[in-house]
């Protein structure tokens, strides 16, 4: 009986030093979390701060940002660091004139870059202006016309060599606007003229004036398309359709005749209009179905074809284009490119130091996530419960209402709906919330709301303040 009662002694004795141990610890563990969720939860509101710091910075810096990813493109399809940054300042003079986005324009080149090879910076650079001013010119848009440009090169390469590629460009430019606005048609229009005429008419010798007119004066009866199609027939039969009907059509070596030159033939043949026999007669000596219906169209047009002709001759630059594109130009879009490329041009500057900062604040970023993901109870603590209040009052308008209201009773009735409504969040202890009116001088009123939160106590912040009059 005393060995049995020694055990019992001692086993007390373990229990209570173990005891007041193991109480020790736990005391410990619980101060530690206490510290833990404490630090946690002013990581978390620091961490809606750099949130928020983020999406204002990111929101300065917008066009900035917008405009160095269209020049990495660029710059990915082997234009160098010089070339970039005379194709942003051609792009800058663009936005401040035209009132087309910066970043845009930068964008546009890409797609001639990759069409066109061996183009120097200045030479893109020209392909990229003069593409979008004749998008504004002739009503068309900027991928048509740096494709439009882009195929006029592939087709007159090498008259674009021997003028020099940015006099060509430019003349191309001022030629497709000049024809655009003399036969009422879009720069589109004609760029789907040579999309399906492609070099048949440049390889017989017909110059690209020329075939701009036809192409342009035969939109409106038949589509470009289709009057680029049937001038590549006919320039493709050309030679065999001028020994049926017992003409020439082309000189004594091979070459095309110039078009009103055919045209003066067909109208000493068949006069101003063929019959319809007559035109069966043509198609049937070209090869196409549709060429007689193409020849007899074009007979009804040639004192404005045959003045079209002459004068496109005479256009060498893109004047008249610009002339055009600022008629085009809307005042107030021009205002707002402008402010946007000034302040894109202004943040490039301090983006590398802001980016710097962003990395960092990533970093932190990411550190949050691993404990809010080890610990997700922690997204509900009082920073974040305030932030979801105060977003859901924002967005209920009722506090808009309320301080746009003179009626006392008015406000006091709008302060009790917003109270009610955050009462209703579920970690908010009913009957706790109140908002308070405070007017810190006679034009500034302030509204803050407290309230208890069922398991972090109280919350209290300004929801709102306004500079106004009191009723």
């Amino acid at each position: 009986m005393a060995k049995q009662m020694q055990k019992l002694e001692y086993a007390i004795g373990v229990q209570d030093k173990g005891s007041g141990k193991i109480a020790r610890l736990q005391k410990n563990i619980e101060n530690m979390t206490k510290r833990v969720g404490k630090n946690l939860r002013s990581l978390g509101t620091a961490a809606l701060g750099v949130v928020g710091a983020g999406l204002s910075i990111k929101a300065i810096a917008g066009p900035a940002i917008e405009l160095n990813r269209a020049l990495a493109d660029v710059g990915a399809l082997g234009v160098d660091t010089d070339g970039l940054q005379l194709l942003q300042k051609e792009a800058g003079r663009f936005a401040m004139q035209y009132g087309k986005n910066a970043a845009d324009i930068v964008r546009s080149s890409a797609a001639i870059q990759e069409r066109i090879d061996g183009l120097t910076a200045r030479e893109l650079a020209a392909f990229t202006g003069a593409s979008n001013v004749l998008s504004l010119a002739t009503r068309s848009s900027t991928e048509s016309m740096t494709g439009y440009m882009s195929t006029m090169y592939g087709i007159f390469e090498n008259q674009a060599n021997r003028m020099g590629k940015i006099r060509w460009a430019e003349q191309m430019a001022g030629q497709t606007d000049f024809l655009a606005r003399t036969f009422k048609v879009k720069g589109e229009d004609i760029a789907a003229g040579f999309d399906k005429l492609g070099n048949r008419a440049t390889r017989v010798g017909l110059e690209a004036g020329e075939q701009m007119a036809v192409i342009a004066a035969l939109e409106r009866s038949m589509g470009g398309a289709a009057a680029g199609d049937r001038l590549g027939a006919f320039a493709d039969n050309a030679t065999k359709a001028g020994r049926a009907l017992g003409v020439s059509f082309t000189d004594q070596k091979g070459k095309m005749l110039p078009i009103m030159d055919i045209l003066d033939q067909m109208q000493a043949k068949f006069g101003d209009t063929m019959t319809e026999a007559e035109q069966i007669q043509f198609s049937k000596a070209l090869g196409d179905k549709e060429a007689g219906a193409f020849l007899n169209t074009l007979l009804s047009k040639p004192g404005q074809l045959g003045k079209a002709v002459k004068d496109v001759k005479g256009i060498t630059d893109m004047g008249g284009a610009r002339a055009s594109a600022r008629q085009a130009t809307d005042a107030f879009q021009r205002w707002g490119t402008s402010v946007d490329y000034v302040r894109a041009n202004f943040m490039q500057k301090l983006l590398p130091t802001l980016e710097r900062w962003t990395n960092r604040a990533s970093d932190h970023l990411d550190t949050l996530n691993t404990w809010i993901t080890r610990y997700p109870v922690l997204v509900t603590d009082r920073a974040c419960i305030a932030q979801d209040i105060q977003h859901m009052i924002r967005e209920s308008g009722l506090l808009v209402e309320l301080i746009g209201e003179r009626d006392v009773r008015k406000r006091k009735t709008n302060i009790v709906r917003l109270t009610l409504m955050v009462d209703q969040d579920r970690r908010i202890r009913p009957g706790t919330a109140r908002i308070e009116e405070v007017w810190t001088d006679r034009n500034r009123v302030e509204y803050w709301l407290t309230a208890e939160t069922l398991a972090f106590g109280q919350i209290s912040f300004l929801a709102w303040a306004d500079t106004i009059t009191e009723a």
